[in-house]
């Protein structure tokens, strides 16, 4: 806030000693993975493409070596103690050695018994060490009858989370090993448990085994007995039906039933020849008991005259006689000559005879078709029960033929089936049969192997653990905790990137240096308003000093390049800008230029509460057309004007993007020398990407342990990528001792 005699005291976002909602918000999405490239497509600055070493991190621990050095006592005293509480006591170990061989041990022969993978097989063995079955008949052993453990409400159990089954990588063993206080009991207690696994597990699979080998023995013998019946049937068979081969067999029976398809096709034609000589027989002899014949039809008469001597006459006449009269028409042009005439009357003549002929003739030869009609009848009728009788017992004896293949062809058919069947069944039998023979003879000579699992060593009465590596591996989880705890904070004070001098700005990322603002207290955060006021600390001369610094490199590029409308911004919350921007419109306004200091940052105003200045309209009544431009400006002391940011809403934001803007800077322009513009940050929203083209130019500002060089670069970026002319960086936040050193800096930029 301004103070009576016109000095400002940091609020908003001037640092990290600033309100806690002030500080600067994580920048997800702005570290170095998506800064690949500048705007320009070049590679990144060597700030950000630093490989981490031993070097960097222990730099990056300098600045939090009193946390890491806390956090890292605290952390090695709780490693300690549940390192003392987890890592137990030394105490005595009985150990005893199974050994597991990789393949089953054989004579000569592979059985085809389960063989399971070794890796699965020895897992199993060391399961069935501690199954209840096991431990049981350990404790049920004599050696171990008058043990304390016997008189536990579950020995079983307690046994069970006692013993511990190890196995050792690439090796075939199995160590069982118990630990406790009495090293006697627990080598005869391991013991046990050996022996028991081995009479219980190893003595049973061979057990197992010997019982196989008896059932197979049984199976091959009951094999054989069937084998040798089924054998005796396809003998019977295979005389009944000729021949055992399939072949063989198969042409035979094409044969039966090509002779009975030919007997088939014999015995239709013959029926259907029957079948109408039947059926034409019953007609005639109907006929011939009526003693009538077919009915004489006119062509049948017709056809007799046109072959009658006398027709023929009578019609050869005509042809003639039309003949002549043709030959006469072709010579004598008068068709009415008597020569024509006359044979016209004597045709006429010819066609009366032909029909009286064929009129005295037509009964006659009518009689003489029925007389030879009814001959033929009685010949044909003759014949055609001479033909059926034929045919029947043609049928009879094709018949007889039919059903003997077709009894043949099913009998043949049957036997084959059951001959094929009993062959496929014989054959498969053999193959079984063969296979239990192979592995009985296999398991007669395999039974004499070594068993697979054999004890290699006895436990004996074992010594106690050396006490020193108890303490050495607590030690070690302290220690361990400790450089845990600081390579921890080390790292994340790495990752974060915080700038930590101003050489990192120039250098590291390769921008432009405006100033450099010493670091001051909290109760001295003021600046003198004019030069005639009283005399300041020390801290506060130096800022104004500093920022009065930072006023003359800016006025030199304005004039140079007619910058009136500056714009302070920065990447990230609590960067510094509202005080920034505050102390230099103060600075240009102790010139004597006239100057407007302006809150565009609408979503988290900062000046109001930093000049002590009344609520009222502002800048987003201006971009709504609520208010005129006096209403809102706020004289504050030696010519500097303040227009607050008013209240934000939603239609104010959206105007950031419309023409109410530009028109608003015209008006500033016309009243105003210099108009800066505190905006909000650059990543988190987009207002000051919409503010920076309407105005001249920008300012960055960075704090140092505060602002994020990937942040501080992308907000760079962005501003840059939109055409912004952008004046430098100004970094707050250096020691006073130090300010002299970042000097050369400044004179470099301002040269």
């Amino acid at each position: 806030m301004v103070n009576q005699a016109g000095n400002i005291q940091g609020v908003g976002d001037g640092g990290p000693e600033w309100s806690s909602g002030l500080r600067p918000a994580s920048f997800a999405g702005t570290g170095s993975r998506a800064l690949a490239t500048g705007s320009s497509g070049s590679k990144l600055p060597p700030a950000l493409n630093a490989v981490p070493d031993l070097l960097v991190l222990l730099k990056a621990l300098q600045n939090r070596w009193p946390l890491a050095l806390s956090l890292g006592v605290v952390a090695a005293l709780l490693a300690t103690v549940v390192a003392w509480q987890v890592v137990p006591s030394p105490k005595y170990r009985a150990t005893t050695m199974l050994k597991v061989s990789s393949q089953t041990p054989k004579v000569l022969f592979d059985t085809l018994e389960n063989k399971p993978d070794f890796k699965v097989y020895l897992a199993t063995q060391k399961t069935l060490i501690t199954t209840r079955m096991v431990l049981s008949a350990a404790l049920r052993r004599p050696e171990v009858a008058g043990f304390d453990c016997q008189n536990l409400a579950d020995p079983v159990g307690w046994l069970e989370h006692q013993i511990s089954v190890d196995l050792p990588a690439n090796s075939e063993l199995i160590c069982i090993s118990i630990t406790g206080e009495r090293p006697n009991d627990l080598a005869t207690l391991v013991n046990a448990v050996a022996d028991a696994y081995m009479e219980e597990v190893v003595t049973k699979e061979r057990k197992i085994r010997l019982a196989r080998y008896e059932q197979l023995q049984k199976l091959y013998a009951d094999g054989q007995a069937v084998l040798t019946e089924k054998r005796a049937q396809k003998r019977k068979l295979a005389e009944n039906v000729g021949s055992d081969n399939r072949d063989t067999l198969a042409i035979q029976q094409q044969a039966t039933y090509e002779h009975l398809a030919l007997e088939k096709r014999e015995l239709q034609r013959v029926r259907m020849e029957l079948k109408r000589q039947r059926v034409e027989l019953a007609v005639l002899e109907a006929a011939e008991a009526n003693k009538t014949v077919a009915d004489v039809t006119d062509d049948m008469i017709e056809d007799a005259l046109a072959h009658d001597a006398l027709i023929e006459k009578d019609n050869l006449r005509i042809t003639r006689i039309d003949q002549e009269i043709e030959r006469h028409k072709r010579v004598i042009r008068n068709h009415s000559d008597y020569a024509l005439r006359d044979l016209g009357r004597e045709r006429a003549a010819a066609k009366r005879i032909l029909s009286d002929d064929r009129a005295k003739l037509r009964p006659q030869i009518a009689q003489q078709l029925r007389v030879t009609n009814l001959s033929a009848q009685s010949t044909r009728l003759a014949d055609l029960r001479l033909e059926a009788k034929m045919n029947a017992e043609m049928e009879q004896v094709l018949q007889e033929e039919v059903d003997r293949f077709t009894k043949e062809a099913q009998s043949f058919n049957s036997k084959t089936l059951d001959l094929g069947s009993l062959q496929d069944d014989i054959a498969q039998r053999e193959l079984v049969v063969n296979k239990i023979g192979n592995e009985v003879q296999a398991l007669n000579v395999e039974l004499t192997a070594p068993e697979r699992v054999e004890q290699i060593q006895k436990a004996e009465s074992p010594r106690a653990d050396n006490p020193t590596k108890r303490l050495m591996m607590i030690a070690m989880a302290g220690l361990g905790a400790m450089g845990c705890t600081f390579l921890g904070v080390s790292w994340r004070e790495y990752c974060a990137r915080r700038l930590g001098s101003v050489d990192e700005v120039v250098n590291g990322l390769g921008l432009r240096l405006v100033g450099a603002l010493p670091a001051l207290p909290r109760d001295a955060r003021s600046v003198a308003s004019s030069p005639r006021a009283p005399a300041l600390p020390y801290g506060q001369s130096l800022l104004i000093e500093s920022i009065d610094a930072a006023r003359t490199m800016l006025l030199r590029d304005c004039r140079l390049e007619s910058h009136r409308v500056l714009m302070i911004t920065s990447a990230s919350k609590g960067e510094g800008k509202s005080s920034l921007s505050s102390h230099l419109a103060l600075s240009l306004a102790r010139t004597g230029r006239r100057t407007l200091l302006v809150d565009l940052d609408l979503r988290s105003p900062a000046l109001n509460r930093l000049f002590d200045l009344p609520e009222g309209p502002g800048v987003s009544e201006l971009l709504r057309g609520e208010a005129a431009l006096p209403e809102v400006v706020q004289p504050v002391v030696g010519g500097l004007d303040v227009i607050g940011a008013g209240k934000c809403d939603a239609e104010a934001l959206r105007a950031l993007a419309q023409d109410r803007l530009p028109w608003l800077f015209d008006r500033f322009r016309e009243r105003y020398d210099f108009i800066v513009v505190d905006s909000a940050p650059v990543l988190p929203v987009a207002d000051s990407l919409l503010i920076s083209q309407h105005v001249d130019a920008a300012i960055f500002s960075v704090y140092r342990e505060v602002s994020r060089l990937p942040a501080v670069y992308a907000g760079y970026e962005r501003l840059a990528m939109l055409g912004t002319r952008i004046l430098g960086v100004v970094v707050t936040g250096i020691p006073a001792d130090r300010l002299g050193a970042e000097a050369p800096y400044v004179a470099i930029n301002q040269a």
